[in-house]
């Protein structure tokens, strides 16, 4: 058997993949990888301090994922929330501006009439159709406002289903499913706009950059120890994303 292979079985463990990668990432991408996994562990046993009794790995595990995601959902709700009140309070203000600059305007024209009927009008009549105009106006106002916040409400909800559908866990595991995309996510640069399509290089473009996937061995990235490492750094990498929302 070929030093090779030999050395390929030895790498049944998480612990083991994670020295392999030490020697063939650069020491910036190992630093970020193994920030992630620390990041996953002390997550998990601060899960198992909290359950205050022994469970089983598989119990411990769908409960981190859990508090781990519903965090997730909590902090992008809360951005949500905070967008869609602005936006309410922006529509709400140029609505009062308009009716603002409405009123000045009709004034003026109101003035222009009473000059030109050099001052004789009627005031029972004028203040009778103050009251009708002041009348309609706050009718118009409080019918503006129920449409905004008509409005706000169907976006709100229609916002907080997206996020609970889109940051699901199996999503996360399909999306992220490359080394690369895990560590765009836990370096912050997916918010940037900066991350590769899918993570991978493209073989017909001698320019493109190697990806941190490409400098891994194929035998390694198909073993079930580099998978169950590579769910770990993605994990972390989720709790390092959403500790920068929350910021």
């Amino acid at each position: 058997m070929s030093s090779h292979k030999r050395t390929h079985q030895a790498l049944k463990t998480p612990v083991a993949i994670l020295q392999y990668l030490q020697s063939v990432l650069g020491s910036e991408y190992y630093q970020d990888v193994q920030d992630c996994v620390f990041e996953h562990d002390r997550h998990l046993q601060k899960t198992q301090q909290q359950c205050k009794k022994s469970c089983s790995e598989a119990f411990l595990y769908t409960k981190a994922c859990s508090a781990m995601f519903a965090d997730l959902h909590n902090v992008l709700t809360m951005h949500c929330e905070f967008m869609h009140v602005y936006n309410k309070l922006f529509d709400v203000s140029c609505l009062v501006e308009m009716m603002i600059s409405s009123t000045s305007l009709q004034n003026q024209n109101q003035n222009q009439n009473i000059n030109t009927d050099n001052g004789h009008l009627d005031e029972t009549q004028a203040t009778e159709n103050e009251k009708i105009a002041v009348q309609l106006k706050t009718e118009r106002f409080q019918q503006s406002i129920a449409e905004i916040t008509v409005r706000f409400h169907k976006n709100l909800r229609e916002d907080k289903e997206q996020i609970a559908n889109t940051n699901l866990q199996l999503r996360f595991s399909l999306k992220y499913k490359t080394l690369s995309r895990i560590l765009h996510l836990a370096r912050g640069n997916e918010e940037c706009g900066i991350l590769p399509e899918n993570g991978e290089i493209d073989k017909r473009d001698p320019t493109t950059k190697k990806t941190q996937d490409s400098l891994i061995d194929s035998l390694v990235k198909h073993s079930n120890a580099y998978e169950a490492l590579k769910n770990k750094c993605m994990l972390g990498a989720i709790l390092r994303y959403t500790e920068r929302r929350k910021k």
